[in-house]
């Protein structure tokens, strides 16, 4: 039995890969940063109120996601295995658990591919032209009303991913994405104060999404922030049974948790802070929806100063932030 033990424990540590606490939380964070936190969670609180369903949100992350991202990755780090198996070496009954998080992570990325194809197109046609035509509600429209360019786009998306995980040169991505992150953040905020000094009525929009007014709360704002918790901090796919399968026993599973949430809530509310103030200052309708963050940041970009070339760049960006995320999704499905 104890030669047993010993091999288990050998085994585990030479999966061990994580440096340390910050190679874990830039990993998970890199995972978890996305399309959820940058593109659907400012249309979601433009729609649900602003600073209710911030407030709402904020709430759900502290109660919800940091105790299930720290149960999540302590159930990898105890079985160091694939997502199915981590779950059946708790109990053999459970590995049914491990095939509902990778069918769940597999029809999101079917999702998550279609959405990331979009951000790609923008990207290019900023570096192209910049040229969005006279109405960019119009422009986004045509676009996904077409049956096959936006799957071509998701195509080249999922191709390149693919390849990088092939050739195994995922490491490549993920250092730069951890640069150009933290870059993206910068303009957000740079965008957020000048479309505040600038629009008519942007301050009116960032006390909106600051500001929480009661008479605005509904089940729904509460059901959107849950289910958008759930989504943007991946919770429930395998993500940090995966991550976490990897993660060295020294490591404080609690305080990575809270890092981890942070970080992602933060992404989120700065997200927020461009798009609602813009959206509210150009009086863009409140149901406009998936369309919001194309439509104001392209907009944005147009009068600001080189304007072409930091739109070029917020899209690259994203798009370096979609494909880290989705490179962690295939490695937990495969």
């Amino acid at each position: 039995e104890m030669g047993i033990i010993m091999k288990q424990k050998k085994t585990h540590q030479k999966r061990s890969t994580f440096s340390g606490k910050i190679g874990f939380v830039l990993s998970a964070a890199g995972a978890s940063v996305g399309l959820g936190n940058i593109w659907k969670f400012p249309y979601l609180a433009y729609q649900g109120g602003g600073g209710v369903f911030l407030v709402v949100y904020i709430l759900i992350v502290a109660v919800m996601a940091h105790p299930m991202v720290e149960m999540e990755t302590a159930i990898g780090r105890h079985s160091a295995s694939d997502t199915v198996t981590c779950f059946e070496r708790i109990n053999k009954k459970w590995g049914f658990v491990g095939w509902l998080a990778n069918i769940c992570t597999l029809l999101i990325n079917m999702y998550y591919v279609v959405v990331g194809g979009w951000i790609l197109k923008y990207a290019v046609q900023f570096m192209i032209s910049g040229d969005f035509g006279d109405n960019v509600t119009v422009y986004y429209n045509n676009f996904i009303s077409k049956p096959v360019e936006p799957l071509i786009w998701a195509g080249i998306l999922l191709a390149f991913v693919s390849i990088m995980l092939l050739f195994g040169i995922t490491n490549f991505v993920e250092k730069i994405t951890k640069v150009i992150m933290p870059a993206l953040f910068v303009l957000l905020i740079v965008c957020g104060v000048y479309a505040c000094v600038s629009m008519d009525g942007a301050v009116e929009g960032l006390k909106y999404y600051l500001l929480p007014n009661p008479k605005d709360f509904s089940i729904k704002v509460f059901a959107d922030a849950a289910t958008q918790v759930l989504f943007s901090v991946g919770i429930g796919w395998g993500i940090y049974a995966t991550l976490g399968a990897n993660i060295p026993e020294k490591n404080n599973l609690k305080k990575d948790a809270i890092l981890v949430s942070v970080c992602d809530t933060a992404a989120a509310i700065v997200a927020g802070f461009v798009v609602i103030p813009v959206a509210y200052g150009a009086g863009v309708d409140l149901q406009a929806g998936p369309r919001l963050l194309f439509e104001v940041m392209a907009g944005i970009f147009r009068s600001f100063p080189g304007g072409r070339v930091l739109g070029s760049f917020f899209f690259l960006a994203v798009i370096f932030a979609v494909v880290s995320s989705l490179i962690t999704f295939l490695e937990i499905i495969f």
